[in-house]
């Protein structure tokens, strides 16, 4: 059934040209994830996940060309995080899959609901697609802008009573953290942790403080 569905589409999308975002259709069901002409060649690109079970771990996404041997462009390991519809994010091109990634996961002594997930994104090499999160600076910058946003609104936020004390600065820690993270990606990140800490409380600039040397060393070993 899966197949006869994967073939329909096929016939259903196959177009010549610049690849189209709203021409990639979402598949329904558990692992299919979209299948379209990515490239912009006329193939078709089935992208396809697995999920292991278990809490929060682990996902695994399959890309591959729909022709004999179906080469495989993309064969990655996401843990918790995933990738959503392709976009074009530069000037023209093939697609690129965009996700998140969850390099922050548990990240020191957060809890998972408050691990901040980071931008993942894949770009075709002309062979198969590869993490290419920082050639796109200009997807960056607009995280960077909501990030900033989101920080300005925890900081702002009262501290609820009753908190226990290591929980009443943690949404401010989580949303600083992903901040800072995005701007290791960008490659400004030593002007960059200056600013942000003179934003937080000082429990939570002290935490960030003293956490930036792991957080730079988690980006660098999970991103290229």
């Amino acid at each position: 059934m899966r197949v006869a569905l994967v073939l329909v589409l096929v016939l259903l999308t196959s177009t010549l040209g610049d690849p189209d975002p709203a021409a990639v259709v979402r598949l329904p069901g558990d692992d299919p994830l979209w299948c379209g002409d990515l490239l912009g060649d006329g193939s078709q690109v089935l992208g396809f996940e697995d999920f292991s079970g278990g809490a929060h771990c682990c996902f695994s996404v399959t890309v591959l060309l729909l022709e004999p041997g179906a080469r495989h462009l993309l064969d990655v390991g996401l843990g918790n995080g995933g990738v959503g519809l392709p976009q074009q994010l530069g000037e023209g091109g093939p697609l690129e899959l965009v996700g998140g990634s969850d390099v922050f996961a548990y990240f020191d002594d957060l809890s998972f609901a408050a691990s901040p997930f980071m931008p993942l994104i894949f770009a075709y090499d002309g062979q198969q697609y590869v993490e290419a999160t920082r050639q796109f600076p200009d997807y960056l910058d607009a995280q960077i802008d909501s990030a900033d946003a989101a920080l300005a609104e925890a900081v702002a936020r009262p501290t609820p009573s009753k908190v226990p004390p290591q929980l009443a600065f943690q949404e401010q820690g989580s949303v600083a953290l992903r901040l800072y993270g995005l701007h290791l990606l960008l490659g400004d990140a030593d002007t960059a942790l200056l600013q942000i800490e003179a934003r937080l409380s000082r429990p939570a600039a002290a935490w960030l403080a003293s956490h930036a040397t792991a957080a730079a060393d988690a980006i660098a070993n999970a991103y290229s």
